[in-house]
């Protein structure tokens, strides 16, 4: 919806296919991408500022008045590992501002005692960086780490940290993996048939 609003006065009409290309990159990557497929946006340094406040503008308002719908099963999975003294680490190419305020609307900051975002790390998904720096965080080894992705980035950024990796098939997306996950789940519920949700 966010990006369906920021296009829609370039005359640019926001399709599926671009937002697999998109999925689990930094904003400023997002814009870059659009920019160099859209010559009617606005470009330099100014039109680039621009895009990017618009883009945060709209991401915080959709949230705010939509609201945000986790995947069935995944608060569950949550408060089961918190519960469970599993350690849990967020690692996003997204802005901190943008991770807090979804974080605040779910009521998950305390499952997430390490927050890695796109402003901590210099290298964005695809590469490792953010998912070294989670791990670290934590105190463990990547190679220790299970890695919940739903983008074909983030699971090449996982793998290249040494992560087992979990793809999250969201149906709205068809996101293809880059290479065969360790599992592939369509929905939280997956991993605990026990719990009622």
């Amino acid at each position: 919806e966010a990006y369906l609003r920021l296009l829609a006065p370039y005359g640019v009409s926001y399709q599926t296919h671009l937002h697999h290309e998109l999925m689990g990159r930094s904003a400023a990557a997002c814009i870059e991408v659009l920019q160099q497929r859209y010559a009617t946006l606005p470009r330099g340094i100014e039109g680039t500022r621009a895009l990017l406040a618009e883009r945060r503008r709209l991401f915080q308002l959709v949230r705010s008045g939509q609201g945000i719908r986790p995947l069935p099963g995944v608060q569950a999975f949550l408060e089961q590992s918190y519960d469970r003294g599993v350690p849990l680490a967020l690692a996003t190419s997204a802005a901190r501002e943008d991770i807090l305020l979804q974080l605040e609307l779910l009521d998950w900051e305390r499952f997430f005692p390490v927050q890695i975002t796109g402003d901590d790390v210099s290298h964005h998904k695809p590469a490792p960086e953010v998912y070294l720096a989670a791990a670290a965080g934590l105190g463990i080894e990547p190679s220790q780490s299970l890695a919940f992705e739903d983008a074909a980035t983030g699971l090449q950024s996982a793998r290249s940290a040494g992560m087992q990796t979990v793809f999250v098939q969201d149906a709205r997306f068809r996101v293809e993996p880059p290479f065969k996950p360790d599992l592939t789940i369509v929905s939280f519920v997956e991993l605990m048939p026990d719990v009622d949700v």
